[in-house]
């Protein structure tokens, strides 16, 4: 009957559009745009658990959050400031602090300062919290830091963190710029969730000082390190360049991907070198590449093992 052959071409071009679905949806997930399905397919084609750190969130929730191993410790002495100057800002809030008195430079505190803000010529002469906060975070100074943890006090900081919410960072020690105290474990440690989630509490909260002083400052770290090699917007955040871990946390704002958070880290590598390339394959991805090659593969298996010889 007409009706029956009308229902049999009916289910046959249902099943073709099904099948044809089926493909494209397949063909999708291969060639997909999005860049934390590159990502994770690198990561898992090439780095070994504990070495990478990510976390992403756009400002205002219109994309997916992207979280890998973002509660490992890194060993830091960079992105370890940001914590440091938050508390020293809320104690300017509070006035327990005032941003005006003044700290001394010392032989002793610019010692182990290695390409900081503060050196020789310095010593003997004095400088405002408000200087010293500019030279931990505008240049990575390892000197202005430890005068900020003097301070206000390791415990305060922990407090705060705690606080907030952030409860996997630990900050115990004086920043020294040594790979003996790297790979000894005596280094401050902090996670990549919590330097974004910190981050993100510090541009809500821009009036702890005036508007726009400690996003002013995380600008200039982002331009004096080439903006993390982050395409579009306007960048802010600061830089960890240690011996063992490399990386960033950062505030994108008006970028090509709209406004978001990232947080990225490589660590524990027994190659600065080689924790230089993880870094700038995955930034790579980040801003929208594919990598093919297997050659990485490769070079992480050769680091462990040469790392477990040296052992």
């Amino acid at each position: 009957m007409p009706g029956d052959r009308f229902r049999k071409i009916g289910r046959q071009l249902l099943f073709t559009m099904l099948f044809v679905g089926l493909i494209a949806a397949n063909s999708k997930v291969e060639d997909d745009p999005f860049w934390p399905n590159r990502m994770d397919r690198y990561i898992k084609k090439n780095l070994e658990n504990g070495m990478f750190h990510v976390c992403f969130q756009s400002m205002d929730n219109s994309f997916k959050q992207y979280y890998r191993n973002a509660n490992l410790p890194i060993s830091s002495i960079d992105v370890v400031k940001l914590p440091v100057v938050y508390e020293v800002l809320w104690q300017v809030k509070n006035k327990d602090l005032k941003l005006t008195q003044t700290a001394e430079i010392t032989e002793d505190r610019i010692r182990q300062n290695k390409d900081g803000f503060f050196g020789p010529e310095d010593v003997g002469k004095t400088f405002s919290l408000e200087q010293v906060v500019e030279a931990a975070m505008a240049f990575n100074d390892n000197a202005a830091a430890n005068i900020l943890l003097e301070t206000v006090g390791y415990q305060r900081i922990v407090d705060r963190l705690r606080d907030k919410d952030l409860s996997n960072t630990y900050i115990k020690h004086p920043l020294v710029d040594s790979l003996k105290n790297e790979r000894a474990g005596t280094t401050n440690f902090v996670t990549a969730g919590d330097m974004m989630h910190l981050m993100k509490r510090i541009n809500s909260e821009r009036r702890l000082k005036s508007k726009d002083w400690l996003i002013d400052q995380l600008k200039l770290n982002a331009q004096k390190n080439g903006a993390f090699g982050i395409k579009g917007g306007d960048v802010a955040g600061i830089y960890e360049n240690t011996k063992l871990s490399k990386g960033f946390i950062a505030m994108v704002e008006n970028g090509d991907q709209g406004n978001y958070y990232i947080s990225m880290f490589v660590s524990n590598f027994k190659s600065e070198s080689e924790g230089e390339k993880f870094i700038k394959d995955m930034i790579y991805i980040f801003n929208g590449g594919t990598i093919e090659s297997d050659s990485m593969e490769v070079v992480s298996k050769k680091i462990l093992i040469e790392g477990e010889a040296k052992n």
